[in-house]
């Protein structure tokens, strides 16, 4: 179990776009990281509450084709408030890039925060492609892989952004 000043994570990766809107991986994550490690751990699946009012959490999927314009206002205003959190409640964010993530806002808007990142890629994800977006945008201070060849292309596509 966490306690005071233990380290605060934060869980990012595909919701919306997610085959169990992100639940899955997040609760294998966080039984690991809270009961073996003690950290604090941020689930942005399990909080559907965020700040939104309860005319947003009852309409806010069926906006999605019903009211798009109303659904893009409040996922907006759902990634404000994670970023938010992010910024000011955080002391690492984990990442799970997939197909899901690429097809959202979150995950990449998290990436932006300045917190440091841990960036968990599924096996069917394209690693070069993965890395070559995010040297676009972030300011890289460390990169360990277990592939090896990644290294190779991290480091040939921060040369190519700069």
């Amino acid at each position: 179990m966490s306690g005071p000043g233990a380290p605060r994570v934060y869980l990012s990766g595909a919701i919306e776009h997610a085959s169990d809107f992100g639940r899955g991986w997040r609760a294998r994550l966080n039984a690991f990281l809270a009961d073996d490690l003690g950290h604090f751990v941020y689930d942005p699946a399990a909080d559907e509450k965020k700040s939104l009012t309860e005319e947003e959490r009852s309409n806010f999927r069926r906006w999605k084709v019903a009211d798009p314009a109303r659904f893009r206002e409040v996922v907006r205003k759902i990634i404000a408030w994670d970023l938010d959190r992010i910024e000011s409640e955080t002391d690492y964010l984990i990442a799970l890039w997939d197909r899901a993530s690429a097809q959202g806002g979150g995950t990449a808007g998290g990436a932006e925060s300045g917190t440091p990142i841990k960036l968990l890629l599924e096996p069917d994800a394209r690693g070069p492609e993965v890395l070559r977006r995010l040297v676009t945008f972030l300011e890289v201070r460390e990169f360990r892989s277990e592939e090896p060849d990644l290294e190779e292309i991290f480091i040939q596509a921060v040369r190519d952004a700069a």
